[in-house]
């Protein structure tokens, strides 16, 4: 008698438990190929805008190009300070529809080019991709310096944006491990190949957000 009186609360709580396992969606995170693609997609986009000398939004540019950054920080101390009010919204980023919807500008500027000329010079167009080592043209301490910077404006991470910088540590990540194995100084060494893993993991978790 007395465990059916135990069991009776958890009978009538069944149903409720019932529903909230209905509502819960379960998300398949996305794939490094996956991120690279949504990445890769944006170049391409901007890429297709550049080619047909179409004007691009200013807000993408600004901290899409490397060489816009000054004018893009001395923009947002200006508007800042003069339309505080709209400066809230504008933080927001909300690009619904455009190539680039979902990320911030942090998100933006975590994958950004020197300036238009790389832009060109590393599409490959039959491919519809983008030259990974553009990325290196634009050291991390340089990337890391200018998020900062925005994120002292009030910019906040979206999900998007923590894909791309994961992307970005992971492609670092690969090309060290890549080094390491291929370097013909040392391979005279005879790296064993547990330092090599083991330094491919710390750069891996080195992000410009954390």
């Amino acid at each position: 008698k007395n465990k059916k009186l135990l069991l009776f609360p958890l009978f009538l709580l069944l149903p409720v438990a019932t529903q909230c396992m209905e509502q819960i969606t379960v998300v398949k995170p996305k794939t490094m190929q996956e991120i690279r693609e949504d990445r890769n997609a944006i170049y391409a986009w901007r890429t297709r805008k550049e080619m047909k000398r179409n004007s691009c939004y200013c807000g993408f540019d600004e901290y899409f190009f490397q060489n816009y950054w000054t004018s893009s920080l001395n923009e947002l101390t200006e508007y800042s300070c003069n339309d505080y009010k709209n400066f809230k919204k504008y933080l927001k980023c909300n690009h619904e529809g455009d190539p680039y919807e979902g990320y911030s500008a942090l998100g933006i500027a975590a994958m950004a080019i020197k300036n238009k000329k790389s832009l060109k010079q590393h599409y490959f167009k039959n491919t519809n991709s983008f030259n990974n080592k553009t990325n290196v043209e634009i050291s991390f301490k340089e990337k890391k310096t200018y998020i900062k910077d925005l994120m002292d404006f009030g910019f906040q991470l979206t999900e998007k944006d923590k894909e791309v910088d994961m992307l970005n540590a992971y492609e670092q990540a690969i090309a060290t491990k890549l080094f390491l194995q291929r370097s013909q100084f040392l391979s005279k060494i005879e790296l064993p190949q547990e330092i090599v893993d083991h330094i491919a993991l710390i750069m891996s978790q080195i992000k410009l957000f954390s």
